[in-house]
């Protein structure tokens, strides 16, 4: 369980979180949704402590903050590396094993590019192993800030798949997705986000009885 209180970030003059508190339950598939400059990968980051500089305080109980893993499209890797050698790295990194590795190579479909160098791959590849390289190890939560960006249909399909999979194990796994289809097929809670406060939080049985579509709740929540 993490719990945020009174969260408030600021860049200069923008605010990016207004005074944002909630308990995100543990072993939940949350999916994180909001417009562009809303705040999602903002609270994504203070969550995993790439951003620290921030007010208020958020208590983790029963997750090590050191064991989170984040996928994000932000992160890239070096242009000269193979994907093979950003996998082997992120391994050691991550204290995962070899049969893992191979299990996320496979799962992902990325074994005929691994020889290639990361700036030889496409941006759907390059997607693929960032997610892969956030699988390694054995985080107990799991963060996907915009996966399917740059992912084709087979992509998305195997994300789901992967997602539903780690759901299974129990894993706690945020997804902040401008998909709502996406985000509907996977997700147990809904979180909308804009301008930097929370503006729904519910469960997404909850929100379908209500609205009977995600994207019905979305509109109508944040007010288009």
């Amino acid at each position: 369980m993490i719990v945020l209180n009174n969260i408030n970030k600021k860049y200069k003059n923008v605010t990016a979180l207004d005074d944002v508190s909630v308990l995100f339950p543990p072993n939940k598939v949350i999916g994180i949704i909001g417009p562009n400059g809303s705040g999602k990968s903002t609270l994504l980051k203070i969550l995993t402590g790439l951003i620290n500089n921030y007010q208020g305080k958020i208590e983790y109980q029963g997750i090590d903050k050191s064991d989170i893993s984040l996928a994000s499209e932000e992160f890239g890797f070096p242009s000269y590396y193979s994907a093979a050698q950003i996998l082997e790295i992120f391994q050691l990194m991550k204290n995962g094993d070899d049969n893992q590795r191979r299990d996320i190579i496979d799962q992902l479909q990325l074994n005929e590019h691994l020889d290639k160098k990361v700036s030889k791959l496409s941006q759907g590849y390059k997607q693929r192993l960032n997610i892969a390289c956030a699988l390694l190890g054995n985080s107990s939560l799991v963060i996907f800030d915009e996966p399917n960006n740059g992912l084709d249909p087979s992509g998305f399909i195997l994300l789901r798949k992967l997602i539903l999979s780690l759901k299974a194990e129990n894993k706690s796994i945020f997804i902040a997705s401008h998909l709502l289809n996406e985000v509907e097929s996977v997700c147990d809670k809904v979180l909308f986000i804009k301008e930097g406060q929370i503006v729904c939080f519910e469960d997404k049985t909850t929100l379908l009885e209500t609205y009977e579509t995600l994207e019905n709740a979305y509109s109508q929540t944040i007010g288009m």
